[in-house]
């Protein structure tokens, strides 16, 4: 990942749901299927479009959410390719 600016700046945060799938998950924004290492996921924006999250199923009841939002940048969907980069380093990682 680049170094940029502070204005340029983002967040990561990682969630995991033992008891939430896919099908539950909460968006304020669009839904879209999208792939991840071979695994289903879905990527959607929430916290009325701020914040891009990408969901991995991990079973049909439970996921990994992984989030990007920035201070500075109010359209989560163009924090989408790093929340998507760091999804892929996670679901390398997981069962």
């Amino acid at each position: 990942m680049e170094r940029g600016s502070a204005r340029d700046s983002y967040v990561l945060g990682v969630a995991v749901f033992p008891t939430l799938g896919l099908d539950e998950v909460s968006a304020s924004g669009g839904v879209a299927d999208v792939e991840i290492g071979g695994r289903r996921a879905l990527r959607s924006l929430r916290l009325n479009g701020t914040v891009c999250a990408i969901s991995l199923e991990l079973t049909a009841t439970s996921r990994v959410d992984v989030q990007a939002n920035s201070a500075t940048q109010r359209d989560g969907a163009l924090l989408c390719p790093r929340a998507e980069e760091a999804a892929g380093l996670i679901e390398a990682e997981l069962p």
